[in-house]
């Protein structure tokens, strides 16, 4: 059995780094425990999770919601001139995620919370909603960023 099938293994290895996901098998990169490990560590993982779990509500918003922790933390860290990490707009998790969740108005305010580009990654529909976008504009004040 190769390593990149073997569950325990991989389940290990993404506990210490995340993008290990990406050189998993496709049935490990369906298993949602495996996932919701790896993107605990980086939500960037979620990128490799397979189309199943990329539609997946919950892993969705749990990835927006540790992408929002992490650009908190890193904002902080540059007002307090402890770092010189970017804190710019960046991109959004949201562009991992299936088409249904980028039509879905809660999941995409969701990453709108954490970066106003999220918004970029909505669906053409929800992009097109005057209201819809005004609400995102409540909640961040750049959502304009999109229309460029």
């Amino acid at each position: 059995k190769e390593l990149r099938e073997d569950r325990e293994i991989v389940l290990e290895a993404v506990q210490r780094a995340g993008y290990i996901l990406s050189e998993a098998s496709e049935s490990v990169r369906n298993d949602k425990e495996v996932v919701t490990r790896a993107v605990t560590k980086d939500f960037w993982a979620l990128e490799y999770a397979s189309k199943a779990l990329q539609d997946d509500r919950d892993l969705v918003v749990m990835a927006l919601r540790r992408q929002a922790a992490e650009c908190a933390k890193k904002a902080k860290a540059h007002k307090n001139n402890q770092s010189r990490a970017s804190v710019g707009p960046g991109k959004s998790v949201l562009r991992c995620a299936g088409p249904e969740l980028r039509a879905n108005p809660e999941v995409v305010l969701e990453s709108v919370r954490s970066l106003a580009v999220g918004l970029c990654y909505a669906s053409p529909e929800l992009r097109a909603n005057k209201d819809f976008v005004l609400m995102a504009a409540r909640i961040s004040p750049s959502p304009i960023e999109c229309y460029r």
